[in-house]
């Protein structure tokens, strides 16, 4: 299972995982020291959701413009929270582009002291294609997502 590596150790993102074997991503996540999953579409994955090996956090968000903000808040500061507790994270999202990248730069933002644009960029230059919401693009840029 292949995992984008956003913060060396710590941060993760990729697509749903479904259709792989459920030893197939247990592995891919300890291999990686990842043991919080951060789910960010409906439809949460019961392998991991109930999986003794991972905390699995099922937290949906739209992948349109209405996008609470106080979500997006709590998400980050749960993960920066489980980072900072040594705990690797990946967060997924359908295709892990989207959803998961803009919760990934505002996770970047927080433990690196700098803007969301720069997050942003930051992200991008890991996963290639991150955010292509315009909507979201638009509120890492400006600093208005939280």
């Amino acid at each position: 299972m292949k995992l984008n590596e956003i913060i060396a150790g710590a941060l993760y993102v990729r697509g749903k995982p479904n259709k792989l074997a459920r030893d197939v991503k247990l592995a891919a996540l300890k291999r990686a020291g990842v043991n919080t999953v951060v789910c960010l579409v409906g439809g949460a994955d019961p392998d991991l959701r109930y999986a003794s090996e991972v905390e699995y956090v099922y937290a949906p968000l739209s992948d349109s413009h209405r996008v609470s903000k106080s979500r997006l808040r709590y998400l980050r500061d749960l993960i920066v929270e489980r980072i900072r507790q040594g705990r690797g994270v990946m967060v997924h999202c359908q295709a892990g582009r989207c959803r998961s990248g803009l919760v990934a730069s505002l996770v970047v933002a927080e433990l690196k002291g700098i803007s969301t644009k720069a997050a942003l960029e930051y992200v991008r230059s890991r996963r290639p294609g991150a955010v292509a919401n315009s909507y979201f693009e638009r509120c890492l840029e400006e600093g208005t997502c939280l």
